[in-house]
């Protein structure tokens, strides 16, 4: 939290040309939010450095380096079609079309009622069970059973 946009600057110098580095912080206190955004002159640059640095340690702190999206950004022909969707049906869209990404933060990460689903099949008891509401341990339920679908797949 103590680094530089001069810091940051160096070390993604070595891939490529970086056009500018933003570091964000809090309005109030003005200290470090603890994450950035590094813009490269190439595309190309940005891979590299992403596959270079990712995991890697700046300043005795691991770096977890994600590629930056537009947030809010929509084409108009998009804008026209989101209008008429509910909020339901936008966000299962947009599950659908981030499935396929290798880049995402965690790519093992399941749906709680999918793990649900899976646990209920597999122990051969009702859904509702696996889900019920009086037990104390349900968030290490289906934390478990989603490290067994993982261990098994």
């Amino acid at each position: 939290y103590a680094a530089t946009e001069q810091d940051l600057r160096a070390f993604f110098q070595g891939h490529g040309m970086v056009t500018d580095v933003h570091l964000v912080v809090d309005r109030e206190t003005g200290v470090s939010k603890g994450y950035g955004y590094v813009t490269f002159a190439l595309p190309e640059s940005a891979t590299q450095a992403r596959q270079a640095l990712d995991n890697a340690i700046f300043q005795g702190r691991l770096v977890h380096i994600l590629p930056a999206s537009r947030h809010g950004w929509k084409p108009k022909a998009e804008e026209a079609a989101a209008a008429h969707k509910t909020f339901k049906q936008a966000r299962e869209e947009e599950r659908k079309s981030n499935a396929g990404q290798k880049d995402s933060w965690n790519a093992l990460y399941m749906r709680p009622e999918t793990v649900a689903a899976w646990m209920a099949d597999h122990y051969e008891v009702d859904k509702a069970e696996v889900l019920d509401p009086s037990a104390k341990d349900l968030g290490v339920r289906l934390a478990l059973g989603e490290a067994q679908i993982v261990a098994e797949t």
